[in-house]
């Protein structure tokens, strides 16, 4: 699963992921957001990796609040992968990490945090693995201690410097 807004060096590889997992992952549901023609036509024009693009590849609509937490729900695995020159983890990792999913992303950087667990996150490079136990198992429980630390609570108290 992947919902999310298609900026170029995401919607490559995105769309390079949900292609490579195709045989082990085959119901697969993917929506890249355009928000506006004006947008898409700024990216065609600006991006490589967009120049291959067609209008009729993207969504225009958000999805709902209520419909995405559906979609996280049903489905097994998530799909991730920052934007260009981001660095640090994606809100993608965290709702992952919450709502107890496993998660394929492009992020490197992944495995030097505490929650990094190989059977619940899975590194995406070429070629990949598909006789990977990832495929096979189940998404295996972190400590509680884990969840609350990369809770939303626990973010605001740090951002905060103080628990109320």
């Amino acid at each position: 699963m992947y919902v999310g807004t298609a900026h170029p060096q995401k919607y490559y590889d995105i769309n390079r992921m949900a292609r490579g997992l195709k045989s082990v992952m085959p119901n697969q549901f993917i929506y890249h957001y355009m928000p506006s023609v004006l947008k898409y036509v700024y990216q065609k024009v600006k991006s490589p990796l967009f120049r291959k693009a067609k209008w009729s590849e993207f969504e225009h609509e958000k999805v709902a609040s209520k419909e995405l937490m559906e979609i996280f729900s049903d489905s097994k695995c998530i799909l991730d992968a920052p934007q260009a020159g981001q660095v640090g983890l994606t809100i993608r990792t965290m709702e992952c990490l919450g709502a107890k999913r496993k998660l394929v992303t492009t992020n490197s950087d992944i495995k030097n945090y505490d929650f990094y667990n190989e059977n619940n996150i899975l590194i995406y490079s070429e070629p990949i693995n598909l006789d990977s136990p990832f495929f096979k198992n189940e998404y295996e429980e972190l400590s509680d201690e884990m969840y609350e630390k990369y809770s939303l609570k626990n973010w605001l108290i740090t951002m905060i410097g103080k628990e109320t």
